[in-house]
């Protein structure tokens, strides 16, 4: 896991420091933000099951379903955190 760690940080130093790739980073600081407030809805919600009735249960796809139902719903929340960030809403403790 140590030698994983240390090639991720190798890795996002690279893109974000050295090409200086600003909107890539933009997704991370809309989650760092409020990263306490995804915590605690990612608590209490069932992302899965909000994305299932977004996009209707009926809709089957198989094993690539069960892979698309939580990126789905990181996208929501995503999404959520954007509208927060871009209002200048934040949860600080």
């Amino acid at each position: 896991a140590g030698g994983w760690s240390f090639l991720l940080l190798a890795l996002f130093h690279w893109i974000f420091d050295v090409v200086r790739m600003d909107r890539l980073a933009m997704v991370f600081v809309v989650i760092g933000a409020n990263s306490i407030l995804a915590y605690m809805m990612n608590a209490f919600i069932s992302w899965q099951s909000v994305v299932e009735l977004l996009l209707s249960k009926g809709i089957g796809y198989g094993k690539i379903h069960e892979a698309l139902l939580p990126l789905a719903g990181l996208v929501l929340l995503w999404l959520i955190l954007h509208v927060l960030y871009r209002r200048r809403i934040f949860l600080r403790v």
